[in-house]
């Protein structure tokens, strides 16, 4: 494995943060809240943003437009049953409104506890892919396919690409954890 072969890994790591963070609301209305929210709807579970159109009208309040209108009532459950939303969606027939809340003080604590847990579950992943990297320099070097100075200069170069990484990880934490308390 190589550096690019790790980056790309690591690029998958923080795409996956990026939209762990999303779905943790900041006292912000977003669509990323609801997007990837699983509705059971035609005998399967889709994402709420493969089954209705979602507008974010003003900094608190949620507008999701089911295009099929017979799925309302499931998507609503669906909204009124996640944990991780608090919010209790309301209907007017058409559409599901949902009015994010301003946050209290407990809750913005738990939120920032919340992103230090996905930015360690983010760095476990890094730490993993990069004893991959290395198990795989040393099988080379061991196999006589690398010398020991190139197994030394990709372990390096490795290493650097982790620091970068990390640094990235610890950057968006801190947005999101300044955006939380600061609304």
């Amino acid at each position: 494995m190589n550096s690019q072969t790790l980056a790309n890994e690591l690029d998958k790591t923080l795409a996956f943060l990026d939209q762990e963070l999303g779905q943790i609301r900041d006292g912000r209305a977003n669509t990323s809240l609801v997007d990837s929210l699983k509705v059971p709807v035609y005998g399967q579970q889709l994402p709420l943003n493969q089954t209705s159109n979602i507008s974010v009208p003003d900094s608190q309040t949620i507008f999701i437009e089911p295009w099929d209108k017979s799925n309302l009532e499931a998507i609503e459950k669906a909204i009124s049953e996640n944990n991780t939303l608090g919010i209790n969606p309301s209907s007017d027939g058409n559409r599901i409104i949902l009015k994010i809340p301003a946050m209290t003080e407990e809750v913005r604590v738990g939120l920032v506890k919340l992103i230090s847990e996905k930015q360690e579950q983010a760095l476990v992943a890094l730490r993993q892919q990069r004893q991959t990297a290395h198990k795989s320099i040393k099988t080379q070097e061991k196999d006589k396919l690398i010398s020991e100075d190139q197994a030394s200069d990709l372990k390096d170069q490795i290493e650097k690409t982790c620091q970068d990484y990390t640094t990235k990880i610890k950057q968006m934490i801190e947005v999101k954890q300044t955006a939380i308390k600061s609304i």
